[in-house]
């Protein structure tokens, strides 16, 4: 299993493609990824021998020094190669999905993967993956 064990006065310390779990709790952070027209693996990871019921949200396109503009993004999510959903953010106009939130179960022994297309090659606009989980079994 791809993941890292910590203790409950653990500091986090950076963000990766990898699972971290903590007792019955667990947590994926991407960091942030620039956009591009090419797809782009933002977390990969195994999970062990229970289930986890993640919370997973998707943040659009944003560049932190220019609030006043963004761009469109697809998020693909699978499971052991077998797509299981899409999200999509648009920040480009005003009013439009920022972010996008998916809940979900994955199975024991699995690989997940979420992958990120973009609509502009800019790279100063950045997008991230955040999954929080619950461990069962």
């Amino acid at each position: 299993m791809s993941k890292t064990k910590t203790g409950s006065n653990a500091q986090f310390t950076s963000a990766g493609k990898g699972l971290t779990v903590i007792g019955d709790h667990c947590y994926a952070y991407s960091g942030t990824f620039g956009l591009t027209q090419d797809s782009q693996t933002m977390l990969e990871f195994n999970t062990g021998k229970r289930y986890i019921i993640f919370d997973t949200y998707f943040t659009g396109p944003t560049s932190y020094s220019d609030p006043n503009s963004g761009r469109e993004a697809n998020f693909q999510i699978s499971i052991n190669g077998i797509v299981i959903a899409f999200a999509h953010t648009d920040t480009s106009e005003a009013y439009i999905q920022e972010s996008a939130r998916l809940r979900f179960l994955v199975p024991p022994l699995s690989l997940v993967k979420i992958e990120m297309d973009g609509n502009d090659t800019t790279g100063s606009y950045l997008s991230s993956v955040l999954m929080t989980g619950d461990v069962y079994g």
